[in-house]
């Protein structure tokens, strides 16, 4: 950028009463909390330490702009922390959150149906590169198999668990992210992270109320801890594994009705995700 254009862009700002001041606020001011700013692989060591202090509950938060994007997802929510903890009291998870997703694919399905037009064109690109769009049968068989839910598949002969805290690496390059910041929430239940963040509510994200009754389950069944909440990542980790292979795979379920790209675009099976969460204490979430 040069001079000139900088200062073109600061009087546009500055014509906007308040938006100057806004654009040029570090990071560490845009969340209404304490914010700390640490490299990336200095930032699990730093969450468990201010974890320990006991002044609050901490909460990776990721770069530069995923803590604006999260200051800006707290302007979607008017409800106030303590008004999405009373909902998340009377929420049934998974099955409130299941029963949702029943309702919204049945509606679904019964508006292609009346207006088929509306359906989404599918483009299938094959190894060598060449498109083609998707068949009837191929539409069908992909229907069936969304109504039918996750496959079990076969258990893995071997497995890894989740790599710890993703959100301070770089996602394309696996490096350690120069700046991570970390937010510390004025509670000490750590599932009350999601309400004060007002976090979800957006695509297959749940609201921020059901993001409190799983992590309530959780710690309850696995002492499940979240560590980072970036704008499409949760992250966390537990105590306790699943026991054996039947917990495994209830959990599994369970989370894939949490967050159904766990499958989609990750495991593929409740087999593969019910072994990976034997193998390791680290689990992750990702929200398209």
């Amino acid at each position: 950028m040069t001079r000139r254009s900088w200062l073109t862009t600061l009087s546009a700002l500055a014509a906007v009463p308040g938006l100057l001041l806004t654009a040029m606020r570090r990071p560490e001011d845009k969340l209404p909390w304490r914010t700390v700013k640490v490299r990336g692989q200095d930032a699990l060591r730093e969450w468990e330490r201010l974890r320990a202090a006991g002044s609050g509950y901490p909460i990776v938060v990721g770069d530069r702009e995923e803590v604006e994007r999260l200051a800006e997802m707290l302007t979607f929510d008017d409800r106030t922390p303590q008004q999405i903890l009373a909902v998340a009291a009377t929420c049934r998870f998974p099955d409130d959150l299941a029963a949702e997703q029943a309702r919204e694919a049945a509606a679904w399905r019964s508006r292609i149906a009346e207006h088929p037009e509306q359906r989404p064109t599918v483009h299938i690109v094959d190894a060598d590169g060449n498109s083609r769009l998707q068949t009837a049968e191929e539409r069908e068989a992909e229907d069936r198999a969304e109504a039918a839910g996750p496959s079990l598949g076969e258990w893995p002969q071997d497995a890894a668990g989740n790599p710890p805290l993703t959100l301070a690496r770089d996602v394309l390059t696996g490096k350690w992210r120069d700046e991570v910041y970390i937010v510390v929430l004025p509670i000490t239940d750590p599932t009350e992270a999601p309400a004060y963040l007002k976090y979800g509510a957006w695509n297959a994200c749940p609201a921020p109320e059901v993001h409190v009754a799983a992590l309530r389950r959780w710690r309850d069944a696995f002492g499940f801890e979240a560590v980072s909440m970036g704008p499409d990542v949760l992250e966390g980790r537990v105590a306790r594994r699943p026991a054996d292979r039947d917990a495994a795979l209830a959990l599994a379920r369970e989370q894939a009705v949490y967050c159904p790209d766990v499958i989609d675009q990750g495991a593929e099976t409740l087999s593969n995700l019910g072994a990976i969460l034997m193998a390791g204490d680290w689990w992750f979430f990702w929200w398209d």
